[in-house]
């Protein structure tokens, strides 16, 4: 009698000790496809790796930019392709805040395929980290451009963008 009431006594500790460790592991889902929508809610990618994302008109897929950098000594976020400048974002500043288009604000858009360039005209980039080695952000911008028809507004995000000098 003794032994089966000290095997049910073990084995209610093992259960309950192995159900209250993983009550705080995360929930393993792809909240990048769920939260797409809202880019502060999207998930940093790993530590060392950055990543420029934006769409148009807010539609699916998000189109990646294997490059990109902000040059310190004049606040410019870079976005490219190999040698060719997707997206241009001169800033005021790259610390932490929201910065409207306007002024020294200014975004571009280019393609390869494209010689003109597509200009906004109002939105706004917000830095929302800024560690002196890298920033991350969120871009939300409308514009217009010669031979972008249907292209009214572009987002996205980008994520631990190496500063550089």
């Amino acid at each position: 009698m003794k032994t089966t009431i000290l095997k049910s006594v073990a084995i209610v500790l093992f259960m309950s000790t192995g159900l209250f460790s993983c009550s705080s592991d995360a929930i393993v889902t792809n909240e990048n496809a769920t939260n797409s929508s809202n880019s502060s809610l999207l998930k940093p990618p790993p530590p060392g790796l950055s990543e420029f994302y934006y769409r148009y008109n807010g539609v699916m897929p998000y189109t990646s930019v294997p490059e990109a950098f902000v040059v310190i000594s004049n606040n410019v976020i870079y976005a490219m392709d190999g040698s060719f400048n997707v997206i241009k974002i001169p800033l005021s500043s790259i610390e932490v805040g929201t910065y409207f288009i306007g002024g020294s604000n200014s975004f571009t858009y280019n393609l390869p395929s494209n010689p003109n360039t597509w200009y906004a005209y109002d939105g706004y980039i917000k830095i929302t980290q800024n560690n002196a080695a890298e920033i991350s952000g969120i871009i939300k911008v409308e514009g217009a451009g010669i031979d972008y028809k249907g292209i009214t507004s572009i987002n996205g995000y980008f994520n631990a963008v190496p500063i550089v000098p």
